[in-house]
């Protein structure tokens, strides 16, 4: 995290939410590049515990071309859109709108707020809503539990 987290990360709503509401004090993940997307396979430090040493990186750095490759094997038909396993089908609801759909989709895709505004030519506010209201429906309050529900039904 230290080489990727943008400047006051620590101050920013994402860092409130996920890390501070987690526990997590470091972050170590390994890009996956599947058929059909790229993910991120993360490994976390949390609660009471020092980050990751740099003795830590390197043996993980020696050991990602077998975590990927182990990785990749496993994950790249899941997420195979031919599979007959659509990921926004998997997380629908029956009271959740087509807007809602978009927006939670987006979300698990890694969007952050204005990424989506942007995406779908709204503004921040209005996507902060209707995330509120897929939330409600969905009967969540967090974005971890948004990724929970999602990996719970797969």
């Amino acid at each position: 995290m230290r080489k990727l987290a943008p400047d006051r990360f620590a101050e920013t709503e994402y860092y409130r939410r996920h890390y501070q509401a987690t526990g997590i004090v470091d972050e170590i993940g390994f890009v996956l590049k599947l058929r059909y997307a790229d993910a991120v396979l993360s490994l976390s430090r949390m609660g009471e515990v020092p980050a990751f040493s740099r003795r830590d990186i390197v043996r993980l750095e020696s050991a990602a071309p077998v975590v990927r490759a182990l990785a990749e094997r496993h994950w790249h038909a899941r997420l195979d859109p031919a599979g007959g396993e659509d990921a926004a089908a998997t997380i629908s609801h029956p009271l959740l709108s087509k807007r809602e759909l978009e927006i939670v989709t987006l979300i698990l895709k890694g969007h952050s707020t204005y990424s989506i505004a942007a995406t779908l030519g709204l503004s921040p506010n209005t996507v902060k809503v209707h995330r509120r209201q897929a939330y409600a429906k969905l009967t969540i309050s967090s974005q971890a539990e948004l990724f929970h529900l999602f990996l719970s039904r797969r």
